[in-house]
């Protein structure tokens, strides 16, 4: 048995779903059969496997079909497992049509099935998920120049598109590297990838494809080139009337349009618009930084994000756009002032009644999607016109301002409502309130909306009490008291009547059924009315599920005003959030400076770190930001004092700023920056293939691309994944680089005291250390940042508060104690006995001195070998890493 034999006739939606399966061999279909949706063949194999159900066969012997079946009412619980299994699910829908038999001139229904709709990880919508599941499709002029490099900032033409399918965001933008193109699906996590077969091996390269091999699915070229759907939707000739000028970003966008509304089979009528996005106006921000600050989630479980302590939306669309904004903080001085300046006129607001109403605001753009794929329920009809109601009265709530993002949200939410009110008063002449989840309940239209159906309903009505005077008057009749009027899908309305009273029945009673307990008869009379019931029944079901698609196609005229209030209350809802969290947290305006001169100066007193401040136990200790456009702040400071917090908090009121959000300080004066950048802890990439070293490698060479004047880069601890003159050189080497040549506001904690000297070569570099307290023997630790440097790290003292044994820690203060003092005149062998090393080696002592005899006058001979390199050295010609290296090699000399 073939799919073309299942689904009668091959249809473009059964060529769709091969094709798909074709190039996407984790397609399945599910074909409904009655109550049921069956998978056939390997399908069936698959979805018993996936979802621990039973396999069957639908025919016997070895010509068998495998198949499984799921009941149609637990679909949605199992789609959600099927697509979390990296499947697309096909499903073919059973119709029913009504055709008159030209022989006898009774009518027949005739089932037929076509595929309705293919769900994929893009189109599926959760109903507890208020994250968008993005599609982004990848388009290049010359595929050959898309090779993943280790230099990932060679500049190309990268076309990209990006559309929410449930929801109503549209556009498109070009990336000029893989790392901004890698950043970028980072940021957005989208469900699934679209590309050209071509790309598919170049493309497994990237960061985030790598990680997220399950995201792509290939189409054909034919995908990107047909541009005929999309135009006809947006009724353009071009979309260059949206902005989109060049022919890749065309392409990318026909990809997106065309894989949903080929897999979805219904037009798009909730997506309105499509964006040519310039990212000029966006901070730079990688995937390192957003994990290494901990922007949407924490690095440690039980920890904190800053998302979670901004987060205080009321609407599903506002916890959307609150992300966006988050993984996105701007770099235009006008579009931040403007967010800040609209916070500013919430904050001194009471907005306990915008908030109210916010509270039940509907997903409106889901609804909208929901329409648009005819798949709304009445009960988000419903929902969505008591939304409506609810933003009419925001606008009453706002404070009045003048030129300001708030005024302008002001009166979109008054016009929109305005305009919606019509629909307001369709739907709610439409639909009974409360309504039903689902259209097959039924009884969701009111009386009065069609007189046919109020006719049937009232014959439905009359129905049930003449059946009850039917049972009443036939026992009376009959003197059984016991016989019951009853109903089956089977044989329809009969009187039962128990084994016992068989005898009283009249002859006129027409046996239809033995059952254990008596018998099943019907009459005449019972008959005539049952088929009157039966076909007003039908009837209503079938009436109302016109009058709803009516109401549907109604709504849909509404969909881009609902859009355009959607978008309204959701920016709202984020600026009343932002608000919220600067009041709770004694947050302060942060003060721009749009100065060339000081555009890149960071200021801050009492300064806190966001997340800390919220789960410390400890009484919180402020510290002061003062770095200067081009300084570099180098932090020495024993280990958990502080120097990791101080450089993230930095990083993070720069961030939250930038949003155009409150910041976690007394003051604050702030430049805008372009981009921030961090290198900090120690991870590793074993599916790559990558060490710790080298992953810490790749992110500092990503810095030093791409780090400009304007940045502010955080860099904790580079060069500790090598040995000490290997990482010490290569920090040394990075602090000159970034002083000369990129010139970034730079905060380097570091444990290698020795690059503290530099202060007095780097005239834009400074030294800071953390306070601490030292009193016999006990440190503790001040969290304070000051000028100045450390003279060591306290490494076991921290050891200590770890709780090593206190054998270990003896041998530590004494091995440390001892290579601090430190003899290179002697023997290393004899070094390493007095330090007691030999203690942890199991070897015979005397044997390893007397395999290295040391003669007199080989040791004189070797002085002089050692004075005479050293004074042939040129010290002025050396840079500082050429010194670290002369050193190692005198060091060895002296020791060997």
């Amino acid at each position: 048995m073939k799919f073309e034999n299942l689904l009668e006739k091959v249809t473009p939606a059964l060529l769709r779903y091969k094709q798909l399966k074709e190039e996407n061999p984790t397609t399945v279909l599910l074909y409904r059969m009655g109550d049921f949706y069956e998978a056939f063949f390997e399908d069936a194999v698959t979805i018993s496997r996936v979802l621990d159900i039973a396999l069957t066969s639908r025919d016997k012997g070895p010509n068998k079909t495998p198949m499984a079946g799921l009941p149609y009412h637990a679909l949605e619980a199992y789609l959600g497992k099927l697509i979390d299994a990296g499947y697309k699910v096909a499903i073919a829908e059973q119709e029913e049509t009504k055709v008159v038999d030209e022989t006898s001139g009774k009518t027949k229904i005739v089932i037929h099935r076509n595929l309705a709709k293919i769900v994929t990880p893009s189109t599926y919508e959760r109903e507890s998920d208020y994250n968008a599941h993005f599609l982004v499709s990848i388009s290049l002029d010359n595929t050959k120049e898309f090779i993943v490099s280790k230099d990932k900032s060679v500049k190309l033409e990268i076309s990209f598109s990006c559309i929410d399918p449930n929801g109503s965001n549209f556009w498109t933008t070009t990336f000029e590297s893989i790392q901004q193109l890698d950043n970028e699906l980072f940021r957005l996590n989208p469900s699934e990838v679209l590309i050209q077969t071509i790309l598919l091996n170049n493309i497994m390269s990237l960061n985030f494809i790598s990680k997220n091999p399950q995201s792509i699915t290939t189409v054909d070229k034919a995908s990107f080139i047909n541009s005929e759907n999309t135009l006809k939707h947006f009724k353009v000739k071009s979309l260059r009337a949206y902005g989109i000028e060049t022919e890749q970003e065309i392409l990318a966008a026909n990809a997106c349009f065309n894989y949903i509304e080929q897999t979805q089979h219904s037009s798009l009528s909730h997506i309105h618009t499509i964006q040519h996005k310039v990212l000029n106006s966006r901070m730079r921000v990688d995937s390192n930084t957003i994990r290494n600050l901990e922007i949407v989630s924490p690095s440690t479980p039980g920890g904190t994000s800053l998302m979670q302590i901004l987060d205080n939306t009321h609407t599903r669309g506002g916890k959307r756009l609150l992300k966006d904004w988050i993984t996105a903080p701007l770099s235009e001085y006008s579009m931040i002032t403007e967010r800040l300046n609209s916070i500013k006129y919430l904050y001194s607001n009471d907005n306990t009644e915008i908030i109210s109403q916010l509270s039940h605001i509907y997903d409106l753009e889901r609804v909208c999607a929901r329409i648009s794929f005819n798949s709304v329920s009445p009960r988000d009809l419903i929902s969505l016109a008591q939304s409506i109601e609810y933003a009419s009265k925001l606008p009453d709530y706002l404070p009045d301002t003048r030129g300001n993002n708030i005024e302008k949200i002001k009166f979109s939410i008054s016009d929109s409502t305005k305009k919606l009110s019509e629909l307001i008063d369709i739907i709610r002449k439409s639909l009974i309130d409360p309504a039903p989840s689902a259209v097959k309940d039924g009884h969701f239209i009111k009386d009065g909306v069609s007189s046919e159906l109020d006719d049937l309903r009232q014959i439905t009505s009359d129905s049930k009490k003449w059946l009850r005077n039917l049972e009443i008057m036939e026992q009376q009749k009959t003197g059984i008291n016991t016989l019951r009027v009853k109903y089956n899908r089977v044989f329809g309305y009969f009187l039962e009547v128990s084994k016992g009273q068989i005898s009283k029945v009249p002859e006129t009673y027409i046996r239809k059924q033995t059952t254990v307990n008596g018998e099943r008869y019907i009459t005449t009379e019972l008959k005539e009315k049952e088929s009157m019931i039966l076909g007003a029944k039908d009837r209503v079901i079938e009436l109302e599920n016109e009058l709803y698609k009516e109401l549907i196609e109604k709504t849909k005229k509404y969909t881009n005003e609902i859009i355009i209030l959607q978008n309204s209350l959701s920016e709202l809802d984020v600026y009343v959030s932002l608000t919220t969290a600067s009041q709770m947290n004694n947050y302060c305006f942060p003060n721009f400076t749009n100065e060339e001169k000081k555009s890149a100066e960071i200021h801050a007193i009492d300064a806190r770190h966001p997340m800390i401040e919220r789960i410390t136990k400890e009484t919180y200790i402020y510290n002061d930001i003062h770095i200067q456009s081009g300084e570099m702040i180098l932090i020495t400071g024993p280990n958990m004092g502080g120097k990791s917090t101080y450089i993230r908090m930095v990083a993070l009121i720069a961030y939250m700023a930038h949003i155009g959000c409150y910041v976690p300080a007394k003051e604050c004066t702030i430049g805008v920056i372009d981009s921030i950048f961090t290198r900090v802890g120690a991870s590793d990439d074993i599916s790559k293939g990558e060490s710790t070293f080298m992953v810490e490698m790749t992110e500092a060479a990503n810095i030093l691309r791409n780090a400009t004047e304007k940045s502010l880069v955080i860099l904790d601890e580079i060069g500790r994944g090598t040995s000490t003159y290997d990482g010490m050189s290569i920090a040394w080497a990075i602090v000159y680089y970034m002083h000369e040549h990129i010139r970034a506001k730079t905060l380097f904690a570091t444990h290698y005291h020795e690059l503290t000297v530099l202060e007095g070569e780097l005239n834009r570099m400074s030294n800071y250390t953390v306070a601490i307290s030292e009193d016999d023997g006990e440190v503790v630790f001040l969290r304070k940042i000051k000028r100045g440097k450390a003279e060591k790290s306290f490494g076991i003292h921290v050891a200590k508060l770890a709780g090593l044994p206190q054998e270990v820690l003896d041998k530590a203060t004494e091995v440390l104690t001892k290579l601090e003092v430190g003899d290179n005149d002697k023997d290393s062998i004899e070094i390493e006995r007095q330090m007691g090393l030999w203690e942890f080696v199991p070897k015979d002592k005397n044997k390893i001195k007397e395999e290295k005899p040391v003669a007199k006058d080989k040791i004189l001979n070797e002085e002089n070998d050692i004075i005479k390199y050293i004074k042939d050295i040129d010290i002025n010609s050396l840079t500082p890493v050429n010194a670290l290296i002369k050193l190692e090699e005198i060091k060895k000399k002296l020791v060997s």
